[in-house]
């Protein structure tokens, strides 16, 4: 049997111990070494940091939020990695969610699609650009399976 795939369900403790921005300005060199000390035709599947903090009532500065979107815009920039995101599954008052299930299946649905090149939709939609023309704004996803509803 050959190993294909990784999952990294928190990534945070070993991305402090080498980088230590702690707004996670760093966290693609973070995915680079583990790829760099692995093999490259692994894939690798962090998930995405819980919401774990107090919610605020007003948008804000958030390092939490600066982190989990230095964690996707690194599975941008190194091959065969996806992500699993959990925002939906954590708990205020411990980094741990107790939701395990749905992280699980979330990374694995990623890894049949990038690690065995099954052609399933493995994320929910992504972001990908904004155009403004005139009076509107044009959005642009990836990853968006059946369609997307406003």
């Amino acid at each position: 049997m050959t190993l294909l795939a990784a999952a990294i369900y928190d990534a945070r403790p070993e991305l402090q111990r080498y980088f230590p921005d702690p707004c996670g300005r760093d966290s693609a060199r973070f995915l680079v070494w583990l790829l760099t000390y692995g093999r490259k035709e692994h894939y690798l599947s962090p998930s995405q940091l819980a919401p774990f903090k107090a919610i605020q009532s007003q948008p804000g500065d958030s390092d939490w939020a600066e982190l989990r979107e230095a964690q996707l815009m690194s599975t941008k920039s190194v091959p065969k990695v996806g992500m699993a995101v959990i925002t939906d599954v954590g708990e205020e008052k411990d980094i741990h969610p107790t939701k395990k299930e749905p992280v699980g299946a979330r990374l694995a649905l990623a890894a049949r699609a990038l690690a065995y090149g099954e052609k399933i939709e493995y994320s929910g939609p992504v972001f990908d650009s904004m155009k403004v023309e005139g009076t509107n704004v044009i959005l642009k996803f990836t990853h968006l399976g059946g369609g997307l509803l406003v």
